[in-house]
């Protein structure tokens, strides 16, 4: 039997489910599935289908077992039911557009490809939508592209879809929707500033229709539960604080690597990195016979024996054997570790 039609029956009887029940009951339905993966407990799914034709529950618990008894099927399963929402959207699309939805459905569950645990997920998203394109009329397509544009922008930003609505019904335009839903994403993506999407989002609108700018950005308001100017000062003030914060992180560390720099520039290290006894410098806490601490210092690879020979098999060093770190490995090396364990500094 393929996969597929595994993942289509199971759609449909949740589906059934969601036609049936209260949106909070489906949700706990869901969750349920993705969470128990005891195959013999029956009791708790029960309640869900009583409003079902006779057989469905027996139809569902037959299925979940044989999908459960198959890990990657299973998995596949739980990903189903993450996604529940959006591929009902997609199934409504399809079903008000196609004479046979569920062909047309389960020829999409394919291209998902749920049963795959090797499948990567930029290859997944490249065939889904050029199957899409193939197969569906352009509206539909465009359709299915707000769909999934208004799934990520509410993932990422935890915006509701009353809010999305709204945005869609105040715009009346697709491409410019989704235009917008697309500046939102890059934000996350991209790592953009809030101050650049929002100008971004503003050109965009006002190059549609002026005046519409002010609506939405109380629509904004609405969302954050602050005004617009207030939360891109905000915004503005954390990012002040953080050039501070890592400014001065960064001259700590200066100051540290010109100190260790003098310290070295007088140590025996620097003109013979390895004393007769195996140490670097003075310090006692450094015998390479007792320690792997030097390689935190200067980079000296463990597999070195203390006459600078290499005891690995065959495994190159990290230094050449006749190689001396240079003044700035060192302290470098030196700030990286005191840094990381504040405790050597105390034993010097």
């Amino acid at each position: 039997m393929h996969t597929s039609w595994l993942f289509l029956r199971l759609f449909q009887l949740l589906d059934s489910v969601r036609a049936r029940v209260s949106a909070w009951s489906f949700e706990q339905l869901l969750a349920l599935l993705r969470t128990n993966v005891n195959p013999d407990d029956t009791l708790e799914f029960a309640p869900y289908f009583r409003l079902l034709e006779p057989g469905a529950l027996d139809a569902f618990l037959d299925l979940r077992a044989e999908m459960c008894a198959r890990p990657e099927i299973y998995d596949g399963m739980v990903r189903l039911c993450e996604s529940f929402s959006v591929q009902s959207q997609v199934y409504d699309i399809m079903r008000s557009v196609e004479p046979d939805p569920d062909a047309k459905f389960q020829m999409y569950l394919e291209c998902l490809d749920l049963g795959s645990t090797t499948s990567r997920h930029c290859d997944i998203i490249r065939n889904v939508w050029d199957w899409f394109e193939r197969e569906l009329d352009p509206r539909a397509v465009q359709r299915l592209r707000i769909v999934f544009a208004e799934a990520e922008v509410a993932q990422e930003f935890g915006m509701d879809e009353e809010i999305l609505l709204k945005a869609r019904n105040l715009i009346a335009n697709d491409a410019v929707y989704i235009d917008i839903l697309s500046s939102l994403t890059q934000h996350h993506t991209c790592n953009m500033p809030w101050s650049e999407t929002v100008r971004d989002i503003c050109s965009r609108v006002e190059s549609f229709s002026e005046g519409l700018w002010p609506v939405l950005e109380r629509l904004f308001d609405e969302w954050r539960g602050i005004p617009l100017a207030v939360f891109l000062e905000d915004e503005a003030e954390l990012f002040r604080s953080t050039l501070s914060v890592n400014a001065a992180n960064s001259s700590e560390c200066d100051a540290n690597t010109g100190r260790a720099s003098v310290e070295l520039q007088g140590s025996s290290a620097l003109r013979s990195p390895l004393d007769p006894n195996g140490r670097i410098g003075d310090d006692p806490d450094l015998d390479l016979g007792a320690s792997n601490d030097a390689g935190l210092y200067c980079g000296l690879d463990p597999a070195l024996d203390p006459d600078g020979n290499d005891k690995s098999e065959g495994a190159p060093g990290f230094l050449a054997h006749d190689a001396v770190p240079s003044d700035e490995t060192c302290a470098a090396a030196r700030c990286t570790a005191l840094r990381e364990h504040p405790d050597l500094e105390a034993r010097r």
